[in-house]
């Protein structure tokens, strides 16, 4: 993030950190133990960065978002929770 980020952009992740930080640890112990999912959507993403192109990025940014939200709905379910999902892909 330092590297690639504005000052605008900094501040404003600032401001969310705390938050995702919140969800995360929500999130890990609902989903896990077994990582291996996101791993692999990670080096996706990996390999699409790598590549250089913007849509391949886009996609494996976006299959890791809305995967990760399905997990999260599922965890959530199965601990009794009430969710309501939209998507916008």
């Amino acid at each position: 993030m330092d590297a690639t980020a504005g000052a605008e952009l900094k501040a404003q992740l600032d401001v969310i950190r705390p938050r995702v930080d919140r969800y995360e640890w929500y999130y890990a112990p609902l989903v896990g133990p077994d990582f291996g999912p996101t791993y692999r959507e990670h080096a996706a993403i990996i390999q699409a960065v790598r590549s250089g192109t913007a849509e391949a990025i886009e996609r494996a940014v976006r299959a890791n978002w809305f995967l990760g939200a399905a997990r999260l709905v599922r965890a959530l379910a199965a601990a009794g929770g009430r969710v309501r999902v939209t998507s916008a892909s």
